[in-house]
């Protein structure tokens, strides 16, 4: 048995001092989007992506701190045993939902089962599916998880999606007022909402871990970037997601401060059209790589992406076993070689396709666009609501190419970001990809973290990607947060994707 939680990560337990004095204050945290993540009001059961206001509202068994490590939530400690097949966590005495209630090893069951539910077709309900054999409660602080097969992915989702949800309240009241009235154990409280437009959120000042030492916040979603920067000028917002044609106006502006984690996913193109039945041109891998060979990624990065984003090649992280500094040198730009390849493969005049993105791309893809257009591609956009483009996505009728990222965000196995993109049992994946690279990913998967042939596989998965060339990678982007004169300090996770830990921020006095 391997006592995971009583090692190290104990010696970075989150701080369980509570904050001097009343919470007072309000932030106005302005968001990046169009919706809640297809979410159902505070209900993140139904949530399609992470967002930053689930963390603030719902507590996870496990925490990542500053640097992207592990550290205890609500599991206090835990053991792994049977090569990872069994995993048994101690949750800690004290924590309660926001209605008083104590949380227990019930409410985890409870919790892990729900997200199982097809019902809510939650974002990793298939995975659990898949890999979850069963859950027992042992007593109100013990609960055991048994897996079908290795499930490194684990850790990671239980803090970004599998938090934990009061049984009791959801059996009494039932889904759709839980959706409209959360009870939770975050560090905030549910106050009330606007589908889709804003969250409203207090202290929660029982919390166990950390009490905001403001009182209130709100989440507010904004789609134009334009509009968002306003809000931040005229003190409408105290933060937000900036847009990357603001960032470098932003940096010049003494009043405003950007925060940033850099590498939390990898953006790229796959081709759709190698899945398609007929004959295209993109099934050639020639053109693929031209394609490749087309695009200025330095230039796209720095000018279009104003500094957001560090050209890539690689499909690991710089934290994961295996990733190599050569190996992710991107592919140069060299149009010439792009026109030579086209013609090898028998396109000297180029041809016609289109490119599937959702809103938020645009600006970037656009350049992309641009530059397959200077060697002969002439790629539309085919720019689709989120909704829509997931629909597009999972019904695998791949025409063209699809824009698509593989969420690095800080997780620890090589295959964690990359197993629902590319695999061919995962929705994600579009169906673009290959039966060689769905079993390298599938081999890997089943090697754990810190086995002495990680590095060596991982290595070899990412040189099979790159051999069969399903998808490019492009670039990898950072996640920057905007802070107003009003916020003397907000700090993100390293290589996460999501801005998190509002808890923790803290007003100018």
């Amino acid at each position: 048995v391997m006592l995971i939680g009583v090692m190290a990560l104990l010696l970075i337990i989150p701080s369980l001092v509570l904050a001097a004095g009343k919470p007072s204050g309000k932030v106005v945290f302005a968001l990046r989007g169009q919706n809640f993540a297809s979410a159902i009001g505070g209900d993140h059961s139904t949530i399609k992506w992470l967002q930053p206001w689930v963390h603030a509202l719902h507590e996870p068994m496990l925490i990542k701190n500053l640097k992207a490590k592990i550290t205890p939530g609500l599991a206090e400690s835990w053991e792994v045993s049977d090569a990872g097949l069994t995993i048994k966590m101690k949750l800690r005495k004290g924590p309660t939902f926001h209605n008083g209630d104590p949380i227990t090893a019930q409410d985890v069951k409870f919790s892990i089962e729900r997200y199982k539910n097809e019902k809510y077709r939650m974002v990793f309900y298939k995975e659990l599916e898949m890999k979850l054999k069963s859950i027992e409660v042992i007593d109100d602080q013990t609960v055991v998880f048994k897996f079908n097969e290795a499930y490194n992915q684990f850790w990671d989702r239980f803090f970004e999606y599998y938090t934990i949800l009061p049984k009791n309240y959801i059996e009494k009241v039932g889904d759709k007022e839980f959706a409209k009235n959360v009870v939770s154990s975050g560090p905030f409280k549910w106050v009330g909402y606007r589908q889709d437009v804003y969250i409203d959120m207090e202290a929660y000042e029982d919390h166990y871990r950390k009490v905001p030492e403001f009182k209130n916040i709100r989440f507010i979603y904004v789609v134009e970037d334009q509009t968002r920067l306003a809000m931040l000028k005229v003190g409408e917002a105290d933060m937000m997601v900036p847009g990357p044609a603001h960032l470098n106006l932003l940096r010049k502006d003494p009043k405003f401060r950007l925060v940033q984690a850099d590498n939390t996913r990898t953006v790229g193109l796959a081709f759709g059209d190698i899945i398609r039945p007929g004959n295209w041109p993109l099934k050639d891998r020639r053109v693929r790589m031209a394609v490749s060979y087309a695009i200025d990624r330095k230039a796209i990065s720095e000018i279009a992406l104003q500094g957001a984003a560090t050209p890539s090649n690689s499909f690991l992280a710089p934290w994961h076993a295996g990733w190599d500094k050569k190996r992710a040198t991107p592919t140069p730009y060299d149009p010439e070689k792009a026109k030579a390849l086209l013609k090898e493969a028998g396109y000297p005049n180029g041809f016609s396709t289109q490119i599937n993105i959702q809103p938020t791309m645009k600006v970037s893809m656009q350049a992309v666009a641009g530059y397959l257009a200077k060697v002969g591609i002439k790629a539309k956009l085919n720019i689709l609501e989120s909704g829509a483009w997931t629909e597009l996505c999972f019904s695998k009728k791949s025409e063209g190419i699809f824009w698509r990222d593989a969420w690095w965000n800080a997780r620890s196995h090589p295959t964690s970001p990359i197993d629902v993109q590319l695999t061919l049992k995962a929705p994600w994946s579009c169906g673009i990809t290959t039966q060689r690279v769905s079993d390298a990913i599938e081999a890997l998967g089943q090697i754990p973290i810190g086995h002495p042939d990680l590095a060596r596989e991982a290595a070899k998965m990412d040189d099979i990607i790159t051999e069969d060339l399903p998808r490019i990678s492009l670039w990898a982007l950072s996640n920057i947060v905007a802070l107003g004169p009003r916020i003397e300090y907000y700090g993100i996770i390293d290589g996460f994707l999501i801005p998190t830990r509002t808890e923790f921020i803290r007003l100018k006095k």
